[in-house]
């Protein structure tokens, strides 16, 4: 399972930067669909992380150590919103650059849920 989780990321985060290179395609898109894969797979690694009665702890300081599944899905949600908000109070340039900055933030932090066993929760 570990490899699997850790496969699809890499595919994810390859495909969208190939994509990006055509010449046609706009990359802040690009970068921001990856972006926002890459949340909706931290959301469900961190609903196992609430779900795991202990045995996981969660690094993020918003939301404690051992958040609900409801605080889970509410910060989730703000972040996704707000993160894709920023397409229209942003200039294009800087929302390029804070898509590329969760992109790679995301990339690590799923890569690192799934080498210690964290799985995807629904």
């Amino acid at each position: 399972m570990k490899r699997t989780m850790t496969s699809v990321t890499l595919i994810i985060a390859i495909f969208s930067g190939s994509y990006a290179c055509a010449a046609d395609v706009d990359t802040a898109d690009s970068w921001k669909k990856t972006a926002n894969i890459l949340l909706a797979i931290d959301w469900l690694q961190t609903r196992d992380i609430a779900l795991s009665n202990g045995t996981y702890s969660e690094t993020n300081l918003i939301l404690g150590a051992y958040p609900s599944v409801g605080s889970v899905n509410n910060y989730f949600l703000a972040s996704m919103a707000l993160l894709n908000l920023s397409d229209y109070v942003l200039p294009k340039q800087y929302a390029k650059f804070i898509y590329q900055a969760i992109s790679i933030l995301e990339v690590s932090v799923v890569t690192h849920n799934t080498h210690i066993g964290v799985r995807l929760k629904f």
